[in-house]
């Protein structure tokens, strides 16, 4: 198609401008024109193959497109560029549509690739969610595997090899692939229950969607008169419970005021209270401490009660001496004191004649011992 579109371009060419124009063009200029017209030539593919799949997708008869085909001459000419004869004027009928209708396909198109995308999206996650559950069937069907493998190795093989090969047992051997398959049917019991749960919700749902697609058909213009007196005495009740909220919030802060308040007194209450406890424990120690000291002052003072009245017996029956019992007392006194010191210097002498006398035996007591010897 790009090769015919390009042919058709060319004859054009020599059509309006001639072979000569084309031939005193050099080669750098011909190959810049000819990949220009390459790339309009793309967009031009790229563009009817957009209007190719729109008209496939809508009628081609609608008014909104087929009133757009305008019938337009055009000038083939271009006045930019330098020719080498006069340029001959070339008619090109075309039907082009307009800015509008060309948006309209283009938005057209993008709604048909959203489309296409989201049908993609789909089945994408379909088959992602199939693959995922076939990944679990499959991770649980090996997991089965890899136990009664490690449960058959446990009990025969790893009993049955070694240097005495032991052999296997038909009944125990049997007994294992029974027990295996009574495993398996009740695994696959569960599954069972679990799916026929899982469709009598899957069948609950649709009568429920059923149901309110049935009641969504049947509604008429009543209804929705009676919705609407219904929504609108909804709103006065819940103008009504704001208003309460509101009324309910002033009131709940009110109460928090004052709990606030009787919290402080109370607080000032347990500090009061705890002060009056350590003055009442203060004035019992007191009391305590006074009443051991009363104690002891009664005993003291029944001590000197009891010296006091002896003493008050003595002092009743003292008797002052005469003057003469007196003197001679004096008298005795200072003869008693003199014999005493008599005797002192008695005693004295005494020491002083026994210390010589020591010495003297000590001295004969040698001289006889160095006499003897």
């Amino acid at each position: 198609m790009l090769v015919a579109v390009t042919r058709m371009a060319e004859t054009l060419t020599k059509e309006v401008f001639g072979d000569e124009w084309i031939k005193s063009l050099s080669d750098s200029n011909l190959q810049e024109i000819i990949s220009e017209i390459k790339e309009r030539t793309k967009l031009f593919i790229c563009e009817n193959a957009s209007y190719q799949r729109f008209i496939d997708r809508v009628d081609p008869r609608i008014e909104g497109i087929t009133q757009g085909l305008v019938q337009q001459t055009a000038d083939a000419g271009d006045a930019g560029r330098i020719r080498s004869k006069p340029r001959n004027e070339a008619t090109d009928l075309t039907l082009r549509l307009s800015w509008e209708q060309k948006v309209i396909v283009v938005q057209s198109e993008q709604e048909a690739y959203k489309h296409e995308i989201n049908g993609l999206e789909k089945t994408s996650e379909a088959l992602l969610h199939n693959y995922r559950a076939e990944l679990e069937a499959l991770a649980v069907i090996q997991k089965e595997i890899n136990k009664s493998s490690y449960e058959f190795s446990k009990i025969f093989v790893t009993s049955g090899c070694g240097d005495l090969v032991k052999p296997i047992y038909y009944e125990k051997f049997l007994k294992f692939i029974q027990d295996s398959m009574r495993q398996r049917d009740t695994i696959v019991d569960k599954l069972r229950l679990k799916n026929s749960a899982l469709h009598t919700r899957m069948r609950k749902s649709r009568e429920q969607m059923r149901q309110k697609e049935e009641l969504g058909e049947v509604l008429r213009p009543v209804d929705f008169e009676q919705l609407k007196i219904d929504n609108s005495e909804c709103l006065r009740k819940i103008d009504e419970r704001n208003q309460e909220i509101q009324r309910l919030k002033l009131v709940a802060a009110k109460t928090l005021q004052v709990l606030n308040a009787y919290k402080i007194q109370l607080t000032q209450a347990i500090k009061e209270k705890e002060r009056i406890k350590l003055e009442i424990a203060q004035r019992l120690d007191i009391k305590r401490r006074a009443q051991s000291e009363m104690v002891t002052v009664k005993k003291e003072v029944k001590e000197e009660t009891k010296a006091n009245k002896e003493f008050q017996e003595h002092k009743s029956s003292y008797n002052v001496p005469s003057v003469i019992g007196l003197i001679r007392l004096k008298s005795e006194e200072r003869e008693t004191i003199r014999k005493e010191s008599i005797h002192r210097r008695k005693l004295h002498l005494a020491q002083m004649a026994l210390a010589r006398h020591k010495k003297i035996w000590l001295r004969i007591r040698h001289a006889t011992a160095d006499t003897i010897a």
